[in-house]
Parts: C-alpha cells; sequence; structure tokens
C-alpha cells in the first residue's frame, strides 16, 4: 500500500463512518489497492525478455 494511500485510510478512519463522503471514498481506496496490484503483476508479466531474472548477472543466460 503506498504511504499516501495509507495516510488516506488512517485520516478516513478518524472520522465517523456516518459523515458524507465516507463509504466511497473507502470504496475508492480499495479499487487503488486493486489498480496499483494489477499494475505490478502485469508489470512482471510483460516484462521484455533481454531483462535479466533477479539474481542473476546481466548476459548470464536465463
Amino acid at each position: 500500500m503506498s504511504i499516501r494511500r495509507a495516510e488516506i485510510v488512517r485520516r478516513l478512519d478518524a472520522i465517523s463512518s456516518e459523515a458524507y463522503g465516507n463509504q466511497p471514498a473507502r470504496n475508492a481506496m480499495v479499487v487503488a489497492g486493486w489498480v496499483d496490484t494489477a499494475i505490478l503483476w502485469l508489470s512482471w508479466r510483460l516484462r521484455p525478455k533481454t531483462m535479466p531474472h533477479v539474481g542473476q548477472p546481466p548476459g548470464s543466460g536465463f
């Protein structure tokens, strides 16, 4: 979870759950987490084949 998103969630926790706009804001934070996860997963899956794997020196083969 990004630091900014964590701060927003903490602030949302500090206000009443009955406050206007609280639930939509919480839902937006959940969706933002899903988007972050999807982007990280896609970037891992779609990395170029020319990039070495973690822990292998460049040019050592895959």
